[in-house]
């Protein structure tokens, strides 16, 4: 009887043990909704049963990056090239978290790390050589890492050539991130016009263009432009990052203008709402822009509440927004004293 029970026992353990294992549609669901949290708590516990599930653990790691959980991350995308070679999606995502961690490790790690990004991105053009997303990633490669770590202006100038024989549009794009680097900002706001010109939706060349205009203190021709970036369905994850960045903006229109206050307030109310900032103004800067809204509200209470709240939350790590904080406080100690 015991053998035959440790029999069924071996049978069925193993669809015991993944019977709780959520399947892709969920987990990509969970995704679509930026629910990282509940994607990692989903997975985490049944990470033994997938140890040979490149899928889901692909997942899992761009559930850690999203929360900018690095370290874990990174284990997981490792997990999965050594599973596979031959998936686009997987090497663009390592490129992609690498970017992140080369910044966290030691001087001695950086080298490494860089040849990787390096590497993984060029696997993706091999993988799909008409891949525009791939080559702008390994662009910004080229322009930002030094020449010992394999940074070079010629491959990024050469790159921009290529994305340029894809399309149009895709070589304006290129074109801008190379404006960008040469702090050409008045050539890449004219670029991002063109590329409106033929394709009137691109999300990218709204949200920087919208950005420029608040920059140029340009309130009124940049909201609408803001506005349209940031209230539509938007499914790439990376135009959906551009779009928390249009939210800033238009707080930071309010907040600079002193227009649209409310609209201002409940956008960056929304923003801080979400789970990871990477890549965008940080929350710091949301709770400065939230106080000279609430000043501008006639809420002096507030507006001292979320000055104290920006900081904490910067704590010295910002030193513009650190002399922006200090003066902001003297005036608001001037006028309290008065």
């Amino acid at each position: 009887m015991r053998t035959i029970y440790a029999f069924l026992l071996m049978i069925w353990f193993p669809l015991i043990a993944g019977a709780n294992v959520p399947d892709i549609e969920q987990i990509d669901q969970a995704l679509a909704e930026e629910q990282f949290t509940r994607v990692v708590e989903l997975l985490t516990p049944q990470v033994k049963a997938l140890s040979e599930n490149a899928d889901m653990l692909r997942r899992l790691a761009r559930a850690h990056w999203s929360l900018e959980q690095f370290d874990e991350a990174q284990d997981y995308i490792d997990t999965v090239l050594e599973l596979r070679q031959d998936q686009y999606e997987d090497y663009y995502l390592a490129g992609r978290i690498y970017s992140n961690r080369v910044l966290e490790v030691s001087i001695f790690k950086k080298l490494s790390y860089a040849k990787r990004i390096r590497k993984y991105f060029e696997r993706c053009i091999e993988l799909d050589p008409q891949s525009s997303k791939a080559r702008l990633a390994l662009m910004l490669f080229h322009i930002n890492a030094p020449g010992i770590a394999g940074g070079s202006s010629d491959k990024a100038e050469a790159l921009a050539q290529q994305l340029a024989e894809i399309g149009e549009v895709e070589g304006l794009r290129a074109a801008i991130l190379l404006a960008l680097a040469d702090d050409d900002d008045a050539k890449a706001m004219e670029l991002t016009g063109k590329i409106l010109t033929l394709k009137s939706d691109d999300v990218s060349a709204q949200y920087l263009r919208g950005t420029f205009l608040v920059g140029e203190e340009r309130y009124d021709e940049a909201m609408p432009i803001l506005r349209h970036v940031g209230h539509q369905e938007i499914e790439d994850i990376d135009e959906r990052r551009q779009q928390r960045g249009a939210w800033y903006q238009i707080g930071k229109a309010a907040s600079e203008s002193g227009q649209w206050l409310d609209e201002g307030r409940a956008i960056l109310e929304r923003y801080l709402t979400l789970s990871s900032h990477r890549g965008l103004p940080s929350k710091a800067w949301a709770y400065y822009r939230l106080s000279l809204i609430h000043d501008g509200l006639n809420d002096l209470a507030k507006a001292k509440e979320y000055l104290a709240l920006a900081d904490d939350e910067n704590d010295g790590d910002d030193d513009e927004l650190d002399d922006l904080l200090d003066d902001r406080k003297k005036e608001l100690k001037r006028r309290n004293a008065s």
